[in-house]
């Protein structure tokens, strides 16, 4: 008898087990939130732009892919590794139009301002998880290219070291002839102050405020690292016509 209950108590728990790894995910690793929409400039009707906030509660992980039942496919735009998009540990990054996004083809139905396009996203180690983005108004151009469109000229330089620090990377910002101001971002243009954008891989991890921040463990792989100097408003500086930028590569094993 004793036996026959340790058996049936063991099926038990190993039933209970499969379920919670076939149920894929971990909502307390991994929050999607802010999640938009908007037809894509130029192109043909039914292909939208994507963009969301990803917080990475949890350890290291990598976006995949993407898709939707409403749309003929989802692609990951501006990704620099095929293998996806690294998300640091503890990062809130975003999917945006100055970065890596999402862009969803052969969108079916009206696409009416404030429709709800059901989405799932999926992550090498967090699994799947799904969001609704809300359509907005489209036209126009992208903020990546209003960015180039407007930018600012600034005569100044920027170089970028990454070492590893602890279990993650600290980022360090050399920028002559530019000045960190965190107490006037989102303010108006003031010439030669603002922030840098950092971005890992395409996507677009944090704005520093300062010469100097922090991000966590990486997934395993070779990353490409990028900043980026940018005004109180977001545009980016220009030195020469280009952003001024700079790049560096880490290698996780």
């Amino acid at each position: 008898m004793n036996f026959r209950l340790g058996a049936a108590l063991l099926l038990l728990v190993l039933a209970f087990g499969a379920a919670l790894y076939l149920s894929g995910g971990d909502d307390d690793a991994l929050r999607l939130s802010g999640a938009a929409a908007r037809i894509a400039p130029g192109a043909d009707g039914g292909t939208l732009e994507v963009t969301m906030v990803i917080e990475a509660a949890g350890g290291p992980d990598r976006l995949l892919g993407a898709s939707s039942p409403e749309a003929e496919s989802v692609t990951i735009i501006g990704a620099r590794d095929p293998a996806g998009l690294p998300i640091p540990e503890g990062a809130t990054a975003s999917l945006a139009a100055d970065g890596a996004h999402l862009v969803a083809t052969g969108v079916s139905g009206a696409l009416d301002e404030g429709r709800l396009i059901p989405l799932t996203l999926r992550f090498e180690t967090a699994g799947e998880a799904s969001v609704k983005a809300r359509l907005g108004a489209g036209g126009g151009m992208s903020h990546a290219m209003m960015g180039h469109a407007m930018g600012e000229t600034l005569d100044a330089t920027l170089s970028l070291q990454v070492t590893p620090e602890g279990a993650g990377w600290r980022i360090v910002a050399t920028a002559p002839g530019f000045s960190f101001a965190p107490e006037t971002m989102d303010g108006p243009h003031v010439a030669g102050e603002g922030h840098a954008h950092l971005y890992i891989g395409g996507l677009k991890i944090m704005r520093m405020t300062a010469p100097e921040a922090l991000i966590g463990a990486l997934p395993p792989g070779s990353h490409e690292v990028t900043l980026t100097l940018n005004t109180n408003d977001h545009r980016p500086y220009l030195n020469g016509g280009a952003p001024i930028s700079a790049t560096a590569r880490v290698e996780v094993e």
